[in-house]
């Protein structure tokens, strides 16, 4: 059975930065820890029925996109309290725990990356009908928005393999072809 992604609703919108009403620290906290310990249950659950029911790579593509998703929308309303660092860390130490492992703290931070730098779940969808999430990992990282458009297409259009992919960046076919347009 696949999870129910549609509704991040429930999420607060990191880029909403207004101060909220003065109310209690202690009725924060509470409420951030509870947050997030809901998180860590929801995320745990996906990761592990993806394991359990042999999800297809498309399928684990999607997974870790909303799971960095749900984490990036959650400390990214704690960044501005400057709690996100420490939630990152106490996230990631529970979710190995909750996933035995399957979820690291270096994978949490992939997905954030990925969520962050892929912020269109449908073009995830559509790509990772033949790109692995090891090839979106790939990715993910770079820095020009053209460059990771260019990579992603390329790689979907010409089912590049994960080797062809880290062959086309390393010996930075998108400068070679249209010069550095990141400048």
């Amino acid at each position: 059975m696949i999870p129910d992604f549609s509704d991040l609703s429930g999420l607060n919108d990191p880029t909403n930065h207004e101060p909220e009403a003065e109310t209690e620290t202690q009725e924060e906290t509470v409420d951030t820890a509870t947050l997030l310990d809901d998180l860590c249950k929801e995320i745990a659950k996906m990761m592990n029925d993806a394991v359990k029911e042999g999800y297809s790579e498309n399928q684990q593509s999607e997974i870790a996109w909303f799971c960095g998703e749900k984490i990036r929308k959650v400390i990214g309303s704690l960044l501005g309290t400057g709690q996100g660092p420490k939630a990152i860390e106490a996230l990631a130490t529970k979710l190995s725990a909750l996933t035995s492992g399957l979820l690291t703290h270096e994978k949490l931070i992939d997905y954030l990356e990925f969520a962050e730098t892929f912020p269109d779940i449908q073009i995830v969808s559509r790509l990772s009908e033949k790109l692995s999430l090891k090839h979106f990992l790939l990715i993910s990282p770079i820095h020009s928005d053209l460059q990771r458009v260019y990579y992603s297409e390329m790689a979907y259009n010409e089912a590049w393999p994960l080797a062809t992919l880290k062959e086309k960046i390393s010996t930075k076919s998108f400068e070679a072809e249209y010069g550095d347009e990141t400048k």
